[in-house]
């Protein structure tokens, strides 16, 4: 991967509205049914087989569908990390809105005091979760604002999320992530920079959400964590566009689309 990539924008030209569904549209459509199906999964066999669902979530879910998917077919189409929105792309406005984020933490701390929940062991927790945001915004929002326009793209990220939670929480929780998912959807339009939700941006907003579900995190947790978050990195160091040139393709100019 070349240094110039880095600086790709994760979008040449953002529109509206558009009508341009790609093969990687319906593969990032196929996936929310994937990901449902991990989810689902690990709530229907985790009380016959704790290992079992552990690896239908963290082995399926986080890392196959969130991860290796988005990062074959970017690598597919030769395209940077940028496709992903890892990128420097308008990195200061993101910060900005990592850093008011970081706002809300006050209301977790109430959250995990009323539930008895360790806010430390909590926060940590959710700061490993770098697959989620990259499979919901990087992906799957990046995805369809390239398909559908950027005012779509946010609506559509956020039934996805509010759906594959269905079966594995309540449907008043499920509404709920869905009606977050579309705050956050409309502040990563902002920067198409995955850095404006994570790490935290989204371990504040996910911490208060997974409390309000009544989960909690504590130390092992926090271990499978740093387990999966290790493996994603490496993932995205390993899997990356093949050489330009390779399959006879011209190389993606600096503000290729995702």
């Amino acid at each position: 991967m070349t240094s110039s990539m880095t600086y790709e924008a994760p979008l040449a030209e953002r529109r509206a509205l558009a009508l341009e569904p790609t093969r990687r549209t319906w593969l990032a459509i196929g996936s929310v049914p994937a990901m449902w199906l991990c989810y689902w999964g690990e709530s229907a066999v985790r009380e016959w087989s704790v290992s079992l669902s552990l690896v239908l979530f963290l082995g399926g879910g986080c890392l196959l569908v969130a991860t290796v998917l988005p990062l074959m077919v970017n690598r597919a189409e030769g395209r940077g990390l940028s496709g992903l929105g890892i990128t420097r792309y308008r990195w200061r406005w993101a910060l900005l809105i990592a850093l008011v984020s970081m706002g809300s933490l006050p209301a977790l701390l109430d959250r995990a005091a009323g539930a008895n929940v360790d806010p430390t062991m909590h926060l940590l927790y959710n700061l490993t979760v770098l697959w989620e945001p990259l499979f919901l915004f990087g992906w799957l929002q990046l995805t369809f604002e390239r398909a559908f326009g950027y005012l779509c793209a946010p609506v559509l990220t956020a039934v996805a999320f509010g759906a594959y939670h269905l079966g594995s929480a309540p449907l008043g929780t499920a509404l709920g992530f869905a009606a977050a998912g579309l705050v956050l959807g409309a502040l990563f339009a902002v920067t198409n920079n995955l850095l404006s939700m994570w790490p935290l941006t989204w371990a504040i907003s996910s911490g208060i959400g997974s409390i309000d579900a009544g989960l909690s995190f504590g130390r092992d947790s926090v271990v499978a964590g740093f387990i999966v978050l290790t493996v994603q990195v490496v993932l995205l160091a390993v899997i990356r566009p093949r050489p330009c040139g390779a399959t006879g393709t011209s190389r993606p100019r600096a503000a290729s689309g995702p």
